[in-house]
């Protein structure tokens, strides 16, 4: 199955999945690994220090290739925000639809059904 064939969301907790998954190999090189079980749930302050660690191993690498680490921070915040507003506008649309099925669509047959009703007699 494609990332694709999820829904936003789903892609958003694979994403994060991987970025777990990039946490435990970082993890294994720097004596981090025992800090959490691999799972993408993390304790936010040790989260924060092997995360921390990485994108700042990510901004020496960037350095040594001539890319400026800004980049990268610009390019995540940029995907990172498409990516919960895609989640979000699914979001809002399953619910207008779920509205729409079970509110407004009713009132609609029964508006008609009145009409007719009425028209017949």
């Amino acid at each position: 199955m494609s990332l694709y064939d999820l829904s936003y969301a789903e892609q958003n907790e694979t994403r994060a999945e991987w970025a777990a998954v990039a946490c435990n190999a970082f993890g294994e090189h720097t004596g981090q690994r025992d800090y959490f079980d691999g799972a993408a749930q993390i304790e936010p302050d040790l989260l924060r220090e092997i995360g921390g660690d990485l994108v700042a191993n990510l901004f020496h690498l960037a350095f040594l290739n001539g890319l400026d680490p800004r980049a990268l921070i610009e390019a995540g915040v940029s995907h990172f925000q498409e990516e919960l507003m895609e989640a979000h506008e699914e979001e809002c649309e399953e619910k207008a639809v779920e509205e729409f099925r079970t509110e407004t669509l009713p009132a609609l047959e029964s508006f008609l059904n009145r009409g007719q009703l009425e028209g017949g007699k």
